[in-house]
């Protein structure tokens, strides 16, 4: 075991690097340094930082962990299964977004504002990208945070 990153040498890096093809961050754990020195060595002894595709070669996964990522790559456990699943209901900037597939002016995640959604179904057509929903401020100051998630009829 090497305790000085000082002493690292390109006979260490080639053993450790190319041949038992470990991570720059399980060799700089072992010199007790950080894994950005190891890519620093390896650029200054002209040895070929491996990419993405190529750095997970020596790990072996359980048939556990294998089905794990199999069921995560179908999307079993997306939308409506995720354990973190909020009834399509998210808040960004105090407005409350619903999630919404079929709408014609959803954003990139198929979410659409709950107040543009009430105020759709009162007039009774879609809004226009163009037209905007204004909160009056009736039961909160219009400043309010509580404002912007008070999507009551009365109060657009």
């Amino acid at each position: 075991m090497i305790k000085l990153a000082q002493e690292i040498t390109y006979k260490f890096l080639e053993k450790e690097y190319i041949y038992n093809k470990k991570s720059t961050r399980q060799i700089a754990k072992e010199v007790k340094c950080s894994a950005p020195t190891i890519l620093n060595y390896l650029k200054k002894y002209n040895i070929k930082v491996r990419d993405n595709s190529e750095c997970k070669l020596g790990i072996k996964f359980s048939k556990e962990h294998k089905r794990k990522i199999s069921i995560g790559h179908l999307g079993i456990n997306s939308g409506s299964n995720h354990y973190n699943w909020k009834n399509g209901r998210v808040n960004q900037r105090e407005y409350v977004l619903i999630r919404s597939l079929e709408h014609p002016n959803k954003n990139s995640r198929s979410y659409v504002f709950e107040h543009r959604l009430v105020m759709e179904k009162y007039i009774g057509r879609y809004l226009l990208p163009e037209e905007v929903v204004h909160h009056k401020g009736i039961k909160y100051p219009i400043n309010d945070i509580r404002n912007r998630s008070d999507n009551r009829i009365k109060n657009l």
